[in-house]
């Protein structure tokens, strides 16, 4: 099994791994990122760069840059995970949200998710002359991350509806860089549904920046995954859902 292989199966244990994405690893002493190809598999990696008991990856996919990141322990890289059935998994995860809060409110948040996206988008069209594709909404119980892309976007609010207890954090928090900020920030709710919107529109910005030349859009730079040109965007889809929220 080659290295990308064994970090390919430990990240999809939460999310996919996009086709022609790359694997950039953080390693002691590497001096630079270091694309996982590069090194052919766990024992030329050790033996050269060292013993480390975990490498740190930065997943960057085609849409995005440095979209998510990872700490893989070295000994999860020995023995990676079995994959198992995604769809088997998938609907398992699911089963237990609708086992803990029921059919009802599990199908009101994936509506939710869709609907609220098409609301957007079509807001998105009147205001900045958007003329675009739409994109493919998904809801997933069983990863962690939220992500979008060129092709559309996926929710995980799995960490809003514990299976465990009813208890989640109030605080929805945005990337440091924009967590202070009155229009993108972070903001407090003891309304789920509130916090489900707010990945909608986080990541309905990225589904629109990779077609920012089909709107009417400032010159700002909408090529960074969270960089200015999301941003102004990202401020244009909270804009209704900050009216209800207190930061």
């Amino acid at each position: 099994m080659t290295l990308r292989q064994a970090i390919v199966r430990n990240i999809n244990m939460f999310r996919d791994v996009p086709v022609r994405s790359l694997l950039w690893l953080d390693l002691p002493g590497a001096g630079d990122l270091v694309e996982c190809r590069e090194v052919s598999n766990l024992s030329d990696l050790l033996s050269r760069f060292g013993h480390p008991e975990s490498v740190l990856v930065h997943l960057d996919t085609p849409d995005g840059d440095f979209e998510d990141t990872f700490r893989i322990r070295v000994s999860d890289l020995q023995n990676p995970p079995v994959p198992a059935s995604k769809r088997n998994g998938a609907q398992l995860a699911r089963d237990k949200v609708v086992a803990r809060f029921g059919l009802k409110k599990i199908d009101n948040v994936e509506r939710l998710a869709v609907m609220y996206a098409s609301f957007l988008l079509e807001r998105f069209r009147a205001s900045h002359g958007y003329r675009g594709p739409e994109p493919r909404v998904r809801v997933r119980w069983h990863t962690k991350i939220s992500w979008g892309g060129s092709r559309g976007i996926t929710i995980s609010p799995g960490y809003l509806y514990s299976t465990k207890s009813d208890f989640f954090g109030f605080v929805f928090r945005e990337y440091r860089h924009v967590s202070n900020s009155p229009d993108t920030g972070n903001f407090v709710s003891l309304n789920r549904l509130n916090h489900v919107k707010a990945l909608v529109a986080h990541e309905l910005a990225h589904f629109l920046q990779q077609h920012a030349s089909q709107a009417n859009l400032p010159d700002l730079d909408y090529s960074r995954a969270h960089g200015e040109g999301w941003q102004y965007i990202y401020a244009s889809m909270r804009e209704d859902l900050n009216k209800y929220i207190a930061r």
